[in-house]
């Protein structure tokens, strides 16, 4: 009987550090949660290197809570297609990071 209780213990014990863990993990990310989420980058966006032959076009855009949104137009390399293709880089970086990529996608 003794020994079943002991099993018991350990047992509702290590229950306990398992909940412990996991709340303390749970309160870890809370805290830290804008730290995994956006990681600030440079802001200054440099026009692309003339090799790359974009021939883009700054845009911009002020939204309703007052920030301004700034894009570029790239044209198709055929303008008689008359295409365009919204590229959307996420949170992090900016958009002269995806200069390659957008350069591959102007070629199409």
């Amino acid at each position: 009987m003794r020994g079943g209780i002991r099993v018991v213990r350990g047992l509702a014990a290590l229950a306990g550090l398992v909940v412990l863990a996991y709340l303390g993990g749970i309160g870890y990310l809370r805290v830290n949660e804008k730290a995994f989420v956006f990681e600030p980058a440079e802001r200054t966006v440099r026009a692309p290197a003339s090799m790359l032959r974009l021939a883009e076009r700054r845009v911009t855009y002020a939204s309703a809570d007052g920030v301004v949104v700034s894009a570029w137009v790239v044209p198709a390399a055929e303008p008689a297609l008359n295409m365009w293709l919204l590229i959307c880089h996420g949170n992090l970086g900016n958009i002269g990071h995806r200069l390659p990529a957008t350069a591959r996608v102007g070629a199409l």
